[in-house]
């Protein structure tokens, strides 16, 4: 089973700003994924709910640290990635912004007897069409396309997709990191090279480099969550103050040397924008909701067995005499979570939070808990 938090980052934005709007729309069931979708179609870009929310690679694929090459679960927000930076045509060293996972996504793997990969369809290049830079998926790549090769380790000739075709079409868990420049090196098999990453305001990210629908879905969200916008500038001014932020829970975050620039941007904004959500979402809530789990099964004698988290995610190895209990158990978590936020850290939370259900057989084939 795995109980995972319901778009955990956009609640906590939404708290953390206290945007009326935001607020309002986790009250009513507002799916931020359709929207995003649905503003990058309206804008010329045809896109699904899930095509806005996985660009992934499957967990095989490893991340250039500065501790050498890691995968997903060896690697934490703040950890180091070798990216690259397109307006400088330079690597850099980046932290990871967010992690994302997800279970039972379709993969595909593609390429030539060269060079060959399984990502998800929509997953993110960075190169080159008829010559011109661009960041385009998966399932776009034309002939007419390269993928930019990481100068580290391989010579600047780009891998041409002339020949390019896709051998396999499977199921499979998936994952991502977020980093400022919007690009990390990965490394696949024998393939190493440049890859980008997916979009997210909430996470500081901005339009820049991306295609222009979806730059409009950044101006769009600053647009319309005023107060996310309005807090954003408020960390950034508070940071320039104080060179560190204070979120709810009391956790600070320093930022050193931070400095508001001519044009009146503010250093290490990303970050600054990033770090509360990050931090008060799966720094903070994620673990005592967790230690309050890990208290439950205990007092209830459970045999099931709490295994794992992964982001926002919790899993567990339950017992088959036990599924109804499991289930009954997450349901409680849901109408306690507010109290257990509120005990922990003194904070009323105005936002609601849920957990949803999955299960399965195993971890990739699982089906969502219809109702606790």
């Amino acid at each position: 089973m795995e109980a995972d938090f319901a778009q955990l980052e956009f609640r906590v934005a939404a708290f953390l700003a206290q945007d009326e709007l935001a607020m309002e729309e986790v009250r009513t069931g507002f799916d931020v994924h359709s929207y995003t979708a649905k503003v990058i179609t309206d804008a010329g870009e045809d896109t699904t709910r899930q095509n806005a929310k996985a660009h992934c690679v499957t967990t095989d694929t490893e991340a250039l640290t500065k501790d050498g090459w890691k995968k997903y679960h060896e690697l934490a927000v703040g950890d180091m990635l070798l990216t690259y930076n397109q307006s400088k045509d330079e690597t850099e060293w980046k932290p990871i912004l967010e992690l994302s996972h997800f279970s039972d996504e379709e993969v595909w793997t593609y390429g030539h007897a060269n060079w060959k990969v399984t990502t998800t369809p929509n997953h993110r290049w960075y190169g080159t069409y008829k010559g011109v830079v661009t960041i385009f998926t998966a399932e776009g790549i034309t002939p007419e396309h390269t993928i930019t090769s990481c100068p580290i380790f391989t010579s600047r000739v780009p891998t041409y997709c002339k020949d390019f075709e896709i051998t396999a079409k499977a199921k499979a868990d998936v994952w991502c990191p977020r980093t400022e420049n919007g690009t990390w090196v990965m490394r696949q098999g024998k393939v190493v090279t440049i890859t980008g990453n997916t979009f997210a305001p909430l996470y500081g990210a901005t339009g820049h480099g991306r295609t222009a629908a979806q730059a409009a879905y950044y101006h769009h969200f600053i647009e319309k969550y005023v107060g996310i916008a309005a807090w954003h500038k408020k960390l950034g001014d508070e940071a320039v103050r104080f060179e560190k932020i204070t979120i709810p829970s009391g956790r600070q975050y320093a930022f050193p040397n931070t400095v508001r620039r001519k044009n009146g941007s503010v250093t290490n904004f990303t970050r600054i924008k990033n770090y509360p959500v990050q931090g008060f979402a799966t720094g903070d809530i994620v673990p005592v909701v967790l230690i309050e789990i890990d208290r439950r099964l205990r007092e209830g004698n459970f045999k099931s067995l709490l295994v794992n988290t992964v982001h926002d995610s919790i899993v567990f190895d339950v017992h088959p005499d036990e599924i109804d209990a499991m289930i009954a158990l997450i349901d409680g978590m849901n109408t306690d979570l507010h109290d257990i936020i509120k005990n922990a850290f003194g904070i009323d939370m105005n936002v609601p939070l849920l957990l949803e259900a999955k299960i399965g057989d195993n971890w990739l084939n699982q089906k969502d808990v219809k109702k606790l």
